[in-house]
């Protein structure tokens, strides 16, 4: 994939949803949640961290944390951005590529982090990009998918840590891909994963899921093969 077509934070052309829009149904009305940035705040008034990681994109999306990980195809900040944004750092690679989940734990390692507290993805915009690519996707890549899936599952705080994605089409058509979330998220349940599915028709056309962690949730997410 080209790195000019990750030159905005999950957004591709101007009418694009924000993080927000993307996530919002994902919290539960108790939580109160209208930004991140306000997440983050909560966090911090009962004594916790606000560690994030945007997958796929440069941690633009909100401003108040206390530390941000952001993994791209390209570091777009000047010099100067780089000086000024000390609690932010940007990591260069491909996803698909085992040494880049090696600098995200070595990142983890030389702060003392126990995980991240947030993590985010929005992988859908690579994807429409390239028609053939979508369609390849959904053929071949569902394990490859899953499998960044539980690496970056891996990599979340056990203090409550969130994860927010979006999926990609896995059966091309809507109604389908509901039915495989559903069974899906029955596995995931079972396995003591917390979890939640937003499968409302979007502009961005994808169903989004969040999964939070504790110590009490399992290491290994459910094999996700055997629900196809």
């Amino acid at each position: 994939m080209e790195p000019h077509l990750w030159k905005y934070d999950g957004k591709y052309g101007v009418d694009s949803l924000s993080y927000e829009e993307s996530f919002k149904y994902l919290f539960n009305p108790e939580e109160g949640f209208q930004d991140f940035n306000q997440w983050a705040q909560q966090r911090r008034f009962v004594g916790r961290s606000a560690h994030i990681m945007d997958l796929m994109g440069r941690g633009d999306f909100m401003e108040d944390y206390d530390s941000m990980l952001g993994i791209a195809l390209t570091e777009f900040r000047s010099q100067e951005e780089r000086a000024a944004q000390k609690n932010k750092k940007i990591i260069v690679g491909n996803l698909y590529q085992g040494k880049i989940w090696g600098k995200i734990k070595k990142y983890l390692t030389e702060r003392n982090f126990s995980g991240f507290d947030l993590i985010v993805c929005r992988p859908l915009g690579p994807f429409v990009h390239k028609a053939g690519f979508e369609c390849k996707f959904r053929q071949e890549y569902l394990e490859i998918y899953f499998k960044l899936l539980q690496r970056a599952y891996n990599l979340l705080s056990p203090d409550n840590g969130i994860i927010l994605t979006e999926l990609p089409e896995f059966k091309g058509r809507q109604e389908l891909d509901k039915a495989f979330c559903s069974v899906w998220m029955e596995k995931l349940e079972c396995a003591g994963v917390k979890v939640k599915f937003d499968c409302r028709e979007q502009d961005r056309g994808s169903i989004c899921i969040r999964m939070d962690k504790s110590s009490a949730s399992p290491q290994d997410l459910p094999d996700v093969m055997a629900s196809v």
